[in-house]
């Protein structure tokens, strides 16, 4: 009984108290950078993790695919409201900050 997932346009995501943006990509890919205010629970996790109790829920990946999948995972485990960012972090790049976990200094 999964609804049909939203492919949410980047350029109308809004971040707000209530929206938890979930970044499923790879270790790796989240190191080299990942959108602001987003928590990382790679995709691989995503049946057990614990998920932060909101109104929304916003998933992202590279490209999106992988976030369509981890919404209906979301689903599956119970969460309503679940989007997909369409495009994933390459489309969302251009309307929304990204930041990377380095710290000043390293390289």
């Amino acid at each position: 009984m999964n609804e049909q997932i939203e492919e949410l346009d980047p350029e109308k995501y809004v971040k707000n108290s209530e929206t938890v943006l979930i970044d499923v990509r790879r270790d790796e890919e989240w190191e080299e950078g990942f959108l602001e205010g987003a928590v990382h629970i790679p995709l691989d996790t995503l049946e057990e993790a614990p998920i932060p109790e909101k109104e929304q829920y916003v998933l992202y990946c590279a490209a999106g695919k992988r976030s369509l999948k981890g919404a209906e995972i979301l689903q599956e485990r119970g969460f309503s409201n679940v989007k997909s960012l369409a495009g994933g972090i390459q489309a969302a790049q251009h309307s929304i900050p990204v930041r990377t976990s380095r710290k000043e200094g390293e390289e």
